[in-house]
């Protein structure tokens, strides 16, 4: 009990312990974040904090690029998607400074867009829209700009979201706003690796690690330009960096790494990538027979 009242009582112990368990939520322990989050949820200097991190993990616990595999397919199980909202929903109820909070406002709508329901989309949109202004306007909230954008993502209108998060390209980079402007920055460079415009994407992902050096999803799309490119050994360099700033426990950066390890006969390194991704997930599809059986062939030979 000491020490859980230590923890509420010094806000410099506090802040520590939820700056390493913010940490674990973006290096690939949503887990242990969210056990740990769930925790501080009755602090009082910290619990608002920590419900609005939680309700983040519910929604993504793999921190991927909201909206950008929806061009591809409908992202996962519609009632996983169900659950998940639902979920964040009570956790969203526990937020006891609600009036005139913008933070509530576009977690309310985040939620909404991320259930993948087309009327709680359309309710987002319809909130959000006059915040985000029009073409011009001065951007207001980074926020609704991103929740709009996976709004109009889902909503199968990708040219207006494209548009929407090309305004926040040059927007001055704020604490207050910066995991939002890297979402958008990201989720906008994920569009034009899809239309196969390389160079747009560089340069914003170039922007991205300017501010946030240790930001995995940038080097993982670097990687996948350079692996476009046919430039294994380079791809193979970015993939090492996001394998590394996720601690080693994201399945499918450590395939692409050690993909494009074998790519650039680098063997050895591609096996062990290989057992350090089957050590911590046995049945990952494919990557002991595409690619480690692969390289102990070519060692053979």
């Amino acid at each position: 009990m000491r020490g859980k009242a230590f923890i509420c009582n010094q806000p410099s112990v506090a802040f520590v312990f939820f700056a390493i368990v913010s940490f674990g939520m973006y290096s690939g322990e949503p887990n242990a974040a969210l056990q740990a989050f769930n925790r501080a949820r009755r602090d009082l200097e910290w619990g608002e904090r920590a419900l609005y991190n939680m309700i983040e993990i519910v929604l993504n616990p793999d921190n991927e690029v909201i909206g950008s595999e929806a061009l591809d397919q409908e992202r996962g199980d519609d009632a996983d998607r169900e659950m998940a909202a639902k979920t964040a929903e009570r956790f969203l109820k526990e937020v006891t400074f609600k009036n005139n909070n913008s933070k509530y406002v576009l977690m309310e709508n985040s939620i909404l867009v991320a259930s993948g329901v087309r009327t709680n989309i359309q309710r987002a949109l319809d909130r959000l829209l006059p915040i985000v202004g029009t073409e011009g306007d001065k951007v207001s909230s980074v926020g609704a700009v991103l929740i709009v954008a996976r709004a109009y993502i889902l909503m199968k209108q990708t040219p207006k979201a494209k548009a929407l998060l090309k305004r926040v390209v040059g927007h001055p980079w704020t604490l207050e706003d910066a995991d939002y402007l890297e979402k958008c920055w990201l989720l906008l460079a994920d569009l034009y690796i899809n239309q196969n415009k390389p160079d747009q994407a560089n340069a914003i992902l170039r922007t991205v690690l300017q501010h946030n050096a240790s930001s995995i999803k940038a080097f993982e799309f670097l990687g996948q330009l350079r692996e476009r490119e046919q430039k294994f050994s380079d791809a193979a360099a970015n993939y090492d960096d996001a394998w590394k700033l996720s601690r080693m426990r994201n399945p499918a950066v450590g395939y692409k790494l050690a993909y494009n390890l074998l790519k650039c006969k680098r063997l050895f390194d591609c096996i062990e990538v290989c057992h350090q991704v089957l050590k911590q997930y046995p049945t990952y599809p494919k990557i002991k027979k595409e690619i480690m059986d692969k390289a102990r062939m070519s060692i053979r030979t």
